[in-house]
């Protein structure tokens, strides 16, 4: 039977001051550890998964070479750091996420698990480190998708009402006003079938790509659904909004989409002055439904007490 401090059956080999019985944890699904209650989290004890989820041999962290708190993310730090001064006495526990440096470059999502011990006087951690990086990029990609539309990777409907109601909101602390650009491709429904779908989903895909490409970092290009595109623009009156929404005209126009041709929006432009976000956002419907009846491809301005009135294209 080999002892502890000595290599055993299928090469296990633990390292120095390792606990009794240590070589039972060698193949959990995660690094076990003990570390002392220092700023470097220095290693007492590591089992040899760490070099799975780490990459570290585990004779980094067994020689001083390294302490777990040396491959945290540089991001993370402050807050693991926190979250280790809060720890109370014996008994209790940590449970935090996050980032380390993995030893061949990139960055691994962990999962630390760990509770406060005494050992020989000494306060310490015991603790596991398991490997979450496949589900933290599967969380990371729903939570993306809740927000986003898959084709274009444009702000999708849920994501505009959140952001047009925070823009309203805004409105009535500060009284700083915005305004709303709908537009739709003009025939959009002959692109499909002259061209079919994948044809479509580029036209798609590249109107919302010149349109994300003019407004700025503060503004919101979202594909609101089928054909129809919504830009909030950000401390935006009315005549600059339809400004922007003209050169967005002539920018989607002005390039051919690769197998489809020459592509049009029409647009209707509506600039929040005291209604709610929906209100806001029906107003700048209903110019955009007369620029469709004036022709497409143009733009027409909803005046913020009446009805949508052209603007030349």
């Amino acid at each position: 039977m080999a002892r502890d401090d000595q290599p055993g059956p299928g090469g296990i080999h633990l390292v120095p001051g390792q606990p009794p019985g240590a070589s039972l944890i060698q193949n959990v699904p995660g690094a076990v550890y003990r570390t002392a209650q220092d700023p470097r989290r220095t290693v007492t004890f590591v089992s040899r998964q760490i070099e799975t989820v780490t990459g570290h041999d585990p004779e980094a962290f067994n020689t001083g070479r390294l302490g777990l708190l040396d491959i945290v993310h540089p991001d993370d730090r402050h807050r693991l750091r926190q979250a280790l001064s809060e720890l109370g006495g014996p008994g209790s526990a940590l449970e935090h996420e996050y980032r380390v440096i993995h030893a061949e470059g990139g960055v691994r999502w962990v999962m630390d698990r760990a509770h406060a011990v005494v050992s020989g006087g000494t306060a310490c951690l015991d603790g596991m480190l398991v490997d979450v990086t496949d589900r933290r990029r599967t969380h990371d990609e729903l939570a993306w998708l809740a927000l986003h539309d898959p084709l274009t990777g444009l702000a999708n409907r849920r994501a505009l009402e959140d952001r047009l109601g925070m823009e309203t909101d805004r409105m009535h602390r500060t009284g700083a006003t915005y305004s709303v650009v709908a537009a739709d491709i003009d025939h959009f429904k002959a692109v499909n079938d002259t061209h079919g779908h994948e044809a479509g989903d580029r036209a798609l895909v590249e109107v919302g790509r010149r349109l994300q490409a003019g407004v700025r970092a503060i503004d919101l290009a979202a594909r609101a659904g089928g054909e129809e595109f919504v830009l909030l623009l950000a401390d935006t009156p009315l005549r600059e909004a339809l400004a922007v929404a003209e050169r967005l005209r002539v920018a989607v126009a002005q390039d051919p989409v690769a197998g489809v041709g020459t592509v049009t929006i029409s647009a209707g432009v509506a600039q929040c002055t005291g209604l709610e976000a929906r209100e806001t956002l029906a107003v700048a419907d209903a110019a955009l439904y007369r620029a469709k009846a004036g022709g497409r491809n143009r733009v027409v301005a909803a005046p913020p007490g009446g009805g949508p009135s052209p603007v030349a294209a």
